[in-house]
């Protein structure tokens, strides 16, 4: 039996599990081969499975040539899509290798019509996305999704390309990841401030470490302090207030009263009660 070389494209999709190549062997062993292999330049296109199971049963493989409009990966993508039992995910990421292949066929129409303007490469960028999720059944914002796991983390990409990573998970850690990221270096930050309040203040690294997390909101006292000055600073704009040590005097007592943390919840109770704050301060000349 002659031998054929696979195509590049041919590859782009994930191969067949074991079952399915096992279903797929089964039915060609009692009805042979229904539809032929197809060949572009020599080397298998479309039906490296079929190929293999005709390899296994010593079938006689039939092989038709590909008539080479459009582009081969657009081709292998639009006809094996529907047929593999493909993951949201795995479409998604097959979506990208033929959004790449939509874009050769727009440049290769603007050298054969002349350079597109700026607005237009971007048009013409976003339709191949759209069109490329419609093909393989899934949504633009999936797309995106895989174009960000592609270009921002490979490995996870790869897992959801293989089907052994659902797309949402991967975002998933994506994002607990960039969290952990930001943490980490929220960290740092945290440290040197603490070693350089130690070297200025001349304190021990507890003191200087509380001083900070004070600062930070992190402690119950520096949220409250936080919450305070917050609170002064959307009511002096509310209200055209000069006197703010009157309006921290009184604010403490409601916030005794109203138990919150939400400036905007006591804006809205100094409001019920704003006669009475009135009286409290000082007279303006």
């Amino acid at each position: 039996m002659k031998r054929y070389p696979i195509h590049p494209a041919a590859k782009l999709l994930p191969p067949m599990t074991a079952e399915e190549f096992a279903a797929l062997k089964a039915d060609m062993k009692r009805h042979g081969l229904r539809e032929p292999i197809v060949l572009f330049k020599g080397k298998v296109l479309d039906g490296i499975h079929r190929l293999r199971a005709c390899q296994e049963l010593k079938l006689t493989p039939k092989v038709d040539e590909w008539d080479g409009k459009g582009d081969p990966t657009a081709y292998v993508v639009s006809r094996n899509v529907h047929r593999r039992h493909l993951s949201a995910g795995q479409r998604a990421m097959l979506a990208l290798t033929l959004v790449q292949a939509l874009g050769r066929d727009a440049k290769e129409r603007q050298r054969a019509g002349g350079r597109a303007k700026g607005s237009a490469k971007l048009r013409q960028a976003g339709k191949a996305s759209v069109q490329a999720a419609k093909v393989v059944g899934v949504s633009a914002r999936s797309v995106e999704h895989a174009k960000t796991l592609r270009e921002r983390a490979p490995k996870l990409a790869a897992e959801v390309a293989k089907g052994t990573r659902s797309l949402n998970k991967a975002m998933q850690g994506l994002a607990d990841h960039d969290r952990l990221a930001r943490q980490a270096a929220a960290n740092q930050a945290f440290d040197k401030r603490v070693q350089k309040r130690m070297k200025q203040a001349r304190v021990p690294y507890e003191e200087a470490w509380r001083a900070e997390a004070v600062a930070d909101g992190l402690t119950v006292e520096g949220r409250r302090k936080i919450f305070e000055s917050r609170t002064i600073r959307q009511i002096t704009l509310a209200y055209g207030l000069e006197d703010a040590r009157a309006v921290a005097t009184w604010l403490k007592e409601v916030m005794s009263v109203t138990n919150t943390q939400n400036p905007s919840h006591a804006m809205l109770k100094i409001k019920d009660w704003w006669p009475q704050l009135k009286r409290c301060l000082p007279k303006t000349p």
